[in-house]
């Protein structure tokens, strides 16, 4: 049986074409107009040896040439799809009309060679193309049966009673050897796609499980990154009067700030910043931008010269990235707050529970998008602004996050109107303002995610409240 399976095999291969040239739809029809050439001849020996009419050799002769071009035209000139259907035209709209009349009608053997047929139709379409010429293809038969009703003197019968026996048995047994021929080869052929795509599958299972368990070691590793990039953020515990909120949208944030004590003096530093960009590259920038603070913020105690420093060592190596950053000095002694802004959002001054923003006059463009001298020609140089805060109020610096956070539930995200800053923002300064800056960053949070309607957010979540003392 192996040895039979294996000859089976190697002459379908001959006749249907190698599978890495041909799909397999292509290699059945080879092997169907070459089964169907055989089947021909066949016939046409049962025609000769039953005297049957002419047009019973004549048309299937024709056809046997016909279909030997249409392989010839599908294997080797590229053209199966026109070949296709000429072959099936022929078989279902020439050839069976014709050999029903001419070769004994419903009492001939023709019939049995109609299910060969529909087979051949089934196994060389699909979709819709199959359901409507099989539809067409019964319509016609029906009409050939009734038209044999009406009209049985049309039918060309046989000469003797044998002769009708001899050519319905032996196109009966023609007919199921080549139905169990076609069957084997589908069900070979199926086979043979089922083991690639076991393989292939089981492969793709393998991939799988290889991108999973590097996806849990890039998630460990962002982990392990995030919990570094939150000591870049001073403990909130240490500065009784300033609290802030840091929330990054991903495991890895662009965002950034960080409090600066001054070591001799109560003044305190305050670095704000939203890099262009999420995740791992915004966190690497935030990291270039820690590590440059902790080295000239004790040597440099203007806020326009620290911005000045991080402007010349972050110009060219962001990857086209910029930063939008606020570097200011707070001097609790007088109430008064120096700063400089690269692009940043204005602070906010809440005094009796109204916000007001300062001053954007001296507002330059954000880090790493000019160099320094490109800025003093553009006459942008960062600059220091001043403010005297007074004693009960309170100054809120932010990034983009908070302010322009929308319902989760709107549809239409262009409209500015319908963010936190417009919607919520002047309502929620006005209840918390007399709550100190612990309780106010809290809450202030707490209605940010009720406004959103969950913990999720299109943007890094960072801002600080100080208490003006």
């Amino acid at each position: 049986m192996k040895l039979l399976g294996g000859l089976f095999s190697k002459c379908f291969s001959l006749i249907a074409g190698d599978k890495a040239l041909y799909p397999l739809q292509q290699r059945l029809f080879h092997f169907v107009v070459i089964g169907g050439i055989a089947f021909i001849m066949l016939s046409n020996i049962n025609n000769l040896m039953l005297n049957n009419h002419l047009l019973t050799i004549v048309f299937p002769t024709i056809f046997l040439i016909t279909s030997a071009i249409l392989y010839y035209l599908a294997r080797f000139k590229n053209m199966y799809s026109l070949s296709v259907w000429i072959f099936l035209v022929i078989i279902l709209f020439v050839m069976t009309p014709v050999l029903w009349f001419f070769n004994g009608g419903s009492n001939g053997g023709f019939h049995y060679f109609v299910m060969l047929f529909c087979l051949v139709l089934c196994s060389l379409l699909r979709g819709k193309a199959r359901i409507i010429t099989f539809i067409i293809y019964l319509l016609t038969f029906i009409i050939i049966v009734i038209a044999e009703y009406y009209h049985p003197e049309a039918i060309v019968g046989y000469p003797t009673r044998m002769d009708r026996y001899f050519d319905a048995f032996s196109s009966m047994i023609m007919t199921m050897i080549m139905s169990i021929i076609l069957f084997t080869v589908y069900i070979n052929a199926y086979n043979q796609e089922k083991v690639i795509a076991d393989n292939y599958s089981a492969e793709l299972e393998k991939e799988r499980n290889i991108i999973g368990d590097k996806f849990n070691e890039m998630d460990l590793e962002l982990d392990m990154a995030r919990a570094i990039q939150r000591q870049f953020i001073i403990n909130k515990n240490n500065i009784p009067f300033i609290d802030f909120i840091y929330h990054p949208m991903a495991k890895l944030g662009g965002d950034f700030l960080h409090l600066f004590p001054f070591r001799y003096s109560d003044e305190i530093g305050i670095f704000i910043s939203d890099v262009s960009m999420h995740g791992v590259p915004g966190a690497l920038i935030t990291s270039m931008i820690y590590s440059h603070l902790l080295e000239i913020v004790p040597r440099i105690n203007n806020p326009a010269g620290v911005l000045e420093s991080l402007n010349k060592m972050l110009f060219g190596n962001t990857g086209s990235n910029f930063i939008k950053a606020i570097y200011g000095i707070y001097y609790p002694s007088i109430g008064e707050f120096n700063y400089s802004n690269a692009g940043g959002n204005s602070p906010y001054i809440i005094e009796n529970g109204i916000s007001s923003l300062l001053d954007e006059s001296g507002r330059s463009l954000p880090l790493a998008v000019l160099s320094n001298p490109e800025l003093e020609a553009l006459g942008k140089p960062y600059s220091v602004s001043r403010v005297n805060l007074k004693k009960g109020s309170k100054l809120f610096l932010y990034t983009n996050g908070i302010m322009d956070a929308l319902d989760i539930n709107i549809k239409d995200k262009t409209d500015n109107a319908c963010d936190f800053e417009h919607e919520r923002f002047p309502d929620s300064v006005k209840d918390l303002f007399s709550m100190p800056a612990l309780q106010f960053s809290g809450e202030m949070m707490a209605r940010l995610r009720q406004f959103r309607g969950g913990d999720e957010f299109e943007d890094d979540i960072c801002f600080a409240c100080i208490d003006i003392i």
